[in-house]
């Protein structure tokens, strides 16, 4: 539970920070409006979910959809609004498949069992 409640943490952090990140380096009132968002932050987005898949496989799913939804959050939080807000919130759900299929892959290769053990001859 601790593990998951750290991992939510970080998701809920690189997501504010991505996308305050970007809007402060490049003067853009919103990050996809800069070439630097899809260049790396997200790129980075999708590290950081496939980061969290590693630490904590089970429901995968869950980090790129908390690391979205925090970049959705502090969106609108920096628009003050704004009437577009739920076309914002259908892209950034798009835009987290990738981090889904991504934290998923990661988690099937993790719980892969190894080759089965040699029988022992007593």
């Amino acid at each position: 539970m601790k593990r998951d409640a750290i991992c939510y943490l970080v998701a809920i952090a690189a997501g504010i920070a991505i996308w305050v990140g970007i809007c402060a380096a490049t003067g853009r009132r919103e990050a996809w409006d800069s070439r630097l968002y899809w260049i790396v932050g997200l790129p980075l987005a999708y590290a950081v979910s496939g980061v969290l898949a590693l630490v904590q496989p089970r429901n995968a799913w869950r980090w790129a959809v908390t690391t979205f939804l925090a970049q959705f959050v502090a969106m609108v939080v920096l628009a003050k609004g704004g009437g577009m807000w739920p076309l914002g919130l259908i892209l950034m759900l798009v835009l987290a498949v990738p981090g889904v299929l991504l934290g998923n892959f990661i988690a099937r290769r993790l719980s892969k069992p190894g080759p089965p053990a040699a029988p022992t001859v007593e």
